[in-house]
């Protein structure tokens, strides 16, 4: 069986995918974000980490906003919380971000089928340590989650998440699915 790592954009993958780089186990290739689990041939299992759907969205959004790519400073500007996701998700279409889990990961019975390690970002110190101990990888870089912001201002007003949420529905049914 052969180990992939599967890069899923803003779920700490890019921290996973530096701390396996060296690890012969594991298939560790460019980050090629059309890669997905169905993907896979027969012989291949992967390895991949999720985070919760809005949270990821969040991220995309502020690294975005840190890449000054033309998008508003923060969630405040927005009137319309409609409007907004609307066109954040539009923008973002031609980005990876936004771009639900269940793109990469179809459904529960293939995220069984196909993932031999599946992190979270929300667990990923005790995800990370599990993985440790099966396969010999050294300790994720101390700064892996470089893209946190923990600025009040980068949290979306509350009918935005409602929004998001909704969005996302398909992801939080598979993340519950695969819990």
């Amino acid at each position: 069986m052969r180990l992939r790592h599967l890069h899923i954009p803003k779920t700490g993958g890019s921290a996973v995918r530096w701390a396996l780089r060296n690890v012969s186990a594991i298939e560790v290739e460019p980050i090629d974000h059309s890669l997905r689990l169905c993907d896979l041939a027969d012989d291949e299992m992967a390895i991949t980490a999720v985070r919760d759907p809005v949270a990821r969205f969040c991220s995309a959004y502020d690294a975005e906003v840190r890449r000054d790519r033309g998008l508003a400073s923060r969630w405040h500007w927005v009137d319309d919380a409609a409007r907004e996701v609307a066109d954040l998700i539009e923008r973002y279409m031609v980005w990876m971000a936004p771009y639900p889990l269940v793109y990469w990961l179809h459904d529960a019975e293939t995220v069984e089928r196909k993932c031999a390690y599946l992190l979270h970002t929300e667990t990923l110190d005790d995800d990370w340590r599990r993985l440790r101990a099966d396969l010999d990888v050294p300790a994720l870089p101390k700064d892996g989650h470089r893209n946190r912001s923990d600025d009040p201002r980068s949290v979306p007003k509350p009918e935005t998440v409602a929004l998001l949420h909704d969005f996302y529905r398909e992801d939080y049914e598979l993340l519950e699915a695969i819990a």
